[in-house]
């Protein structure tokens, strides 16, 4: 795989998760003609709220499922995006990073589900004391989530250090199996997800680039932005085509 840097200079979101090419074509225009992107599955503005699963253990990351926006920090290259694009989408819309980490953006944390780690609970040579993090964090996560209830639901009750656990931690964790491929749709890790909690609001200035799969849609894209008032998107097209992606019956999706 040829080299382009490790990181990109620019976070992306690709629209229309699954969907056919041409619905994911139209979540992209919605998402620019409404200069905002919300958390998927939402239909309103969205400060960013948590729902919470205790049937679900934690390294399931359904436990816990902030409304988000997902970004990935992949070079715009073919050769990078093959994976992420096969996943997701091939239309997508990216900003920059520094502008997006002042919008609230920032790395998930991944876990390995089978990385070894230590209980400190327990003294050394204590059967319990070598763990994995999957099985800690479940526990640690159940034991955290229930103490903190006595603070009740209003975070404007919540210690500084509660808050910063639960919103800054706890709900940008993100745990893979490290043993799966790398393009299995299961290993998070590839993604290099940035995420957002809560909707992001945006103008066409602060768009660095569109991402389109080919000449088609460039043009039928280039058409709709001199109709729409988006013409100062038009110079930020970029045609990354990493070929056709697996067939989809999805019409509907963020």
């Amino acid at each position: 795989m040829p080299e382009y840097g490790y990181a990109s200079d620019f976070l992306t979101h690709f629209a229309g998760r699954e969907l056919r090419d041409d619905k994911a074509y139209e979540v992209l225009c919605k998402i620019i003609s409404d200069n905002r992107l919300l958390p998927r599955g939402s239909q309103r503005d969205s400060e960013g709220n948590v729902k919470s699963n205790p049937a679900k253990p934690f390294s399931s990351n359904d436990l816990l499922s902030p409304e988000i926006v997902c970004f990935c920090d992949i070079p715009l290259h073919r050769e990078m995006l093959e994976i992420h694009t096969r996943k997701y989408s091939r239309f997508g819309i990216a900003f920059g990073k520094d502008w997006l980490a002042g919008q609230g953006a920032s790395p998930v944390l991944y876990l390995a589900k089978g990385s070894g780690c230590t209980d400190h609970r327990f003294l050394p040579g204590h059967r319990l004391r070598w763990t994995n993090r999957k099985d800690f964090f479940d526990l640690a996560a159940g034991d955290w989530l229930n103490e903190h209830g006595k603070h009740g639901p209003n975070a404007l009750n919540w210690p500084r250090g509660e808050n910063m656990v639960f919103w800054y931690l706890l709900c940008y964790c993100k745990f893979f199996d490290e043993t799966l491929p790398l393009e299995h749709e299961e290993n998070y890790y590839m993604e290099r997800e940035w995420r957002t909690i809560g909707q992001v609001s945006f103008n066409d200035a602060d768009v660095q680039r569109v991402i389109l799969p080919n000449e088609e849609y460039k043009g039928k894209f280039i058409e709709w932005c001199n109709q729409e008032g988006h013409a100062a998107l038009v110079d930020k097209i970029q045609i990354i085509d990493t070929g056709p992606r697996k067939d989809s019956s999805r019409t509907t999706g963020d």
